[in-house]
C-alpha cells in the first residue's frame, strides 16, 4: 500500500493513497512452469502406479512375470514326459492361469486408458472455463484501470486463475497493454 500521512492541524493520520503490486516475475514464472511439472510428474505416477498393481512385481506370486515363468516351467516339464496325462493338465491349467493374468491385465489396462481420457477431456473443460474467466477479468481491469479505479482485488483474482492455469499446462504471461495479460502456452 502506497500511505501518505496528513498531519492538519492537532490531528494526524495516515491517508491510503493506493495499492501497489510487486511481484518477481522469474520466481513467478519458475514457480509456474514446476507447479505444471509436478503436476504431470504426479499424473504420470500415478498411472504408472496402476500399472504395476496390475502386472504386480516379479518376486511376487501370481504376477503376470510369475505366472509366465510358471507356464514355462509346466512346458519343460510336460514336454520331458509328453506321455504323462498330470504334466499335460498342469501345461493346460497353467496356460489358463496366464491367459486369464494377460486378460486380467490388459482389461485394466484399458480402464486405466478410459480412465485417463475421461480425465483429459475433464482437463480441458476445465482449462477452457478458466481461461473465459481470465479473458473476463483482463477486460474488467482494463475497464476499471481506464476509469482509474483499484483493480488489485481483480489482478488477485486473475493471477489465483493463472496459478490454476500452470498446474495443468506450462505457461508462462506476457504483459498487455492497460494492465491486461496473455497467456503463452509453453
Amino acid at each position: 500500500m502506497s500511505l501518505t500521512s496528513s498531519g492538519e492541524g492537532f490531528s494526524g493520520g495516515v491517508r491510503v493513497n493506493g495499492v501497489t503490486r510487486h511481484i518477481d516475475t522469474q520466481v513467478l514464472s519458475d514457480r509456474r512452469l514446476a507447479g505444471a511439472e509436478f503436476g504431470y510428474r504426479n499424473e504420470t505416477t500415478g498411472f504408472l502406479n496402476k500399472f504395476e498393481n496390475l502386472l504386480s512385481t516379479p518376486d511376487q506370486p501370481g504376477s503376470l512375470s510369475a505366472r509366465l515363468s510358471e507356464f514355462e516351467s509346466s512346458l519343460i516339464t510336460a514336454s520331458s514326459r509328453p506321455d504323462a496325462n498330470e504334466r499335460l493338465e498342469a501345461a493346460a491349467w497353467s496356460a489358463r492361469d496366464l491367459a486369464i493374468a494377460i486378460n486380467t491385465a490388459s482389461d485394466g489396462a484399458q480402464q486405466a486408458r478410459t480412465q485417463a481420457d475421461r480425465n483429459i477431456g475433464t482437463q480441458v473443460e476445465r482449462l477452457n472455463e478458466v481461461l473465459k474467466s481470465v479473458e473476463r477479468l483482463n477486460s474488467q481491469i482494463i475497464s476499471a484501470g481506464s476509469n482509474n479505479g483499484d483493480t488489485s482485488s481483480l489482478q488477485d483474482q486473475r493471477q489465483t486463475l493463472v496459478d490454476e492455469i500452470s498446474e495443468m499446462v506450462p505457461i508462462r504471461t506476457v504483459p498487455r497493454q492497460k494492465g491486461a495479460i496473455a497467456v503463452d502456452f509453453r
